[in-house]
């Protein structure tokens, strides 16, 4: 004698599929998060470099206009504080170097422009 056993027939997915599914999902999510952080660091370092280039240019019109001022200080750019210096190399070229570190390890920009005597 043959024992009639129903057969469900659902629509739905197994335990492994769903896992699968769920690690594929995460793994995605995971690099788009990581792209989006990368993209937010860049942006940073790029207007911290524009404000950078800004303060070089100010400080080499500054000593041009004024060569006996100050050859080193801060100044505070788009809510970033900026150290600089100013010095002449042999060949008669001023060099304006701007870093956002007061031990100037970390130079953004270096400008080297000749002086106009």
């Amino acid at each position: 004698m043959r024992m009639f056993m129903p057969r469900y027939k659902s629509g739905g997915f197994t335990l492994l599929e769903t896992i699968v599914a769920l690690a594929i999902v995460s793994v995605a999510l995971g690099a788009s998060v990581r792209s989006a952080s990368m993209a937010t660091q860049a942006a940073e370092s790029t207007r911290q470099k524009i404000f950078a280039t800004w303060v070089a240019k100010n400080k080499a019109t500054e000593y041009r206009l004024r060569p006996s001022g100050r050859l080193r200080g801060e100044m505070l750019m788009g809510g970033i504080p900026f150290y600089w210096r100013v010095y002449s190399n042999n060949e008669g070229r001023m060099i304006v170097e701007v870093s956002v570190e007061p031990s100037g390890k970390r130079i953004l920009v270096s400008l080297n422009t000749q002086i106009v005597q």
